[in-house]
């Protein structure tokens, strides 16, 4: 399953690269910390040198990325903050205090909670996007059930922020 998976991924990063730069950031989640650095050092070792992809393995548990005058803060959402506003906002004024003043859309991605969440506070946005995934026996045995799998991208205009959002949900059965 992992190698079929870092293929995939590899192949998508390569069609991607063809048409633009490519930066992964990767995350890792509370399930798969080991499996997303693995990925991640895969990556890296395929990637090295190319000269439209790079590679942010780094274990740090938020990433930061601007794209013009877009901040994000990138993380799974299991630990630190979990207060939606307020908590993500500071830490991210906190740590990069740089970005945060140069920046007029910030927002953080987290994922932890397998649901779609759009949450506004004061010029920030913590943005809780679903999974692709179906629930597992604790998921199930817990009653988080119910939300389709779904895959989220959105584009971002590196003057003018999100411009898009876009969705996959697999096909059922």
């Amino acid at each position: 399953i992992f190698q079929r998976g870092c293929d995939a991924v590899i192949e998508n990063i390569y069609r991607l690269s063809a048409v633009a730069p490519v930066d992964v950031v990767m995350v890792r989640g509370n399930h798969d910390t080991m499996a997303a650095w693995h990925l991640g050092h895969a990556l890296g070792l395929v990637f090295q040198g190319h000269k439209h992809v790079t590679v942010d393995n780094s274990p740090k548990p938020r990433k930061y990325y601007k794209f013009g005058r877009c901040g994000f803060m990138l993380t799974h959402g299991d630990k630190a903050s979990r207060r939606a506003g307020s908590g993500y906002s500071a830490l991210f004024a906190s740590e990069q205090p740089e970005m945060w003043a140069s920046t007029t859309y910030r927002e953080a991605h987290i994922g932890h909670f397998h649901r779609e969440q759009v949450v506004q506070d004061v010029g920030f946005t913590v943005r809780t996007l679903p999974a692709l995934c179906q629930p597992d026996a604790w998921h199930s045995e817990n009653g988080f059930v119910g939300n389709p799998p779904t895959a989220m991208g959105m584009i971002w205009h590196p003057e003018e922020g999100r411009v898009a959002t876009v969705e996959w949900r697999p096909l059922a059965g």
